[in-house]
């Protein structure tokens, strides 16, 4: 158990970066990932409803709405901006001692290119920092 709190303890204290991803992007992969919410109507619902406590449920019939209606995109734009982005930001706030000096490097989308572009600058970021080389290969 010492090891992971080790660990743990060393990953929040090393230097952060950034990662800028379009609202556009994050929210396709976002769909892609929790697809199988969003073709079962019912059990989304359901899991929005546990989010009631924190919005009321006025704002949860709002999203449960535009679920029953397959409004997908909306809906998990709405719950990026109201919920998940608030909430990591927060965290990430907490946990990660060097978040504020952290770059910003940006995605301009998911293609192979983006991609490859992206880990390029995120390489350049860790050399310019003099980060252990170990851990920008």
């Amino acid at each position: 158990m010492q090891y992971w709190a080790a660990l743990i303890s060393t990953m929040r204290a090393a230097p952060c970066i950034i990662l800028q991803v379009p609202d556009s992007t994050h929210i396709e992969i976002l769909m892609h990932e929790y697809r199988h919410f969003l073709h079962d109507t019912a059990r989304l619902c359901h899991r929005l409803d546990a989010l009631s406590g924190l919005y009321g449920h006025t704002a949860i019939g709002r999203l449960k709405k535009m679920a029953q209606s397959a409004a997908h995109r909306e809906l998990v734009s709405e719950l990026l901006r109201t919920h998940y982005d608030p909430a990591y930001e927060r965290s990430a706030q907490r946990n990660f001692l060097q978040l504020g000096s952290a770059p910003n490097v940006p995605l301009s989308g998911m293609h192979d290119a983006a991609l490859r572009e992206t880990a390029l600058q995120i390489l350049r970021h860790c050399r310019a920092a003099s980060i252990d080389d170990q851990l920008c290969q």
